[in-house]
């Protein structure tokens, strides 16, 4: 399961997870395959599967950021970070929080998050406008703002 993928909005078909420049924060960024336009360009993922209570799971890996920097998730906001033991132990929930569940299938799915799981709570990926910034949310509701789909680089 090992792939190289691109993930966009389902709801917003031009805007692309992506880190922010040096802050490491992830957002939903617009992306042109226009070089004259100057916007970041989106992060590429490598999906790594994971095994969490019986259920398959996901964690996401950036994979043109130099150290291995995976997607997670703290104080309400996403973001990345590098693994545990690039991170001198600093990061003790490091597989619980970078570990998904995806809801859905690969052209219209949510991310859950495993480490609330953990704790009966359902927290799921969502971005929120005007900022486009990606937060975690938690609840049971449905919104526009939390649906992705995977594109294949």
């Amino acid at each position: 399961m090992n792939k190289m993928i691109y993930i966009q909005s389902v709801d917003l078909p031009k805007r692309y997870l992506s880190q922010n420049g040096s802050d490491w924060r992830i957002y939903l960024l617009p992306f042109s395959f226009d070089t004259t336009v100057f916007i970041l360009r989106p992060c590429l993922w490598q999906l790594l599967q994971q095994t969490y209570s019986n259920l398959t799971c996901v964690s996401l890996e950036v994979a043109h950021s130099g150290p291995r920097k995976y997607l997670r998730h703290g104080n309400h906001r996403a973001y990345l970070e590098l693994s545990g033991d690039q991170n001198q132990g600093q990061s003790p929930n490091f597989a619980g929080d970078t570990s998904f569940l995806l809801v859905g299938d690969a052209m219209n799915f949510r991310l859950r998050s495993t480490v609330a799981m953990q704790i009966n709570t359902v927290i799921w990926l969502q971005y929120y406008l005007p900022s486009y910034a990606v937060y975690v949310h938690s609840g049971n509701e449905i919104t526009d703002f939390d649906h992705f789909r995977f594109v294949l680089r």
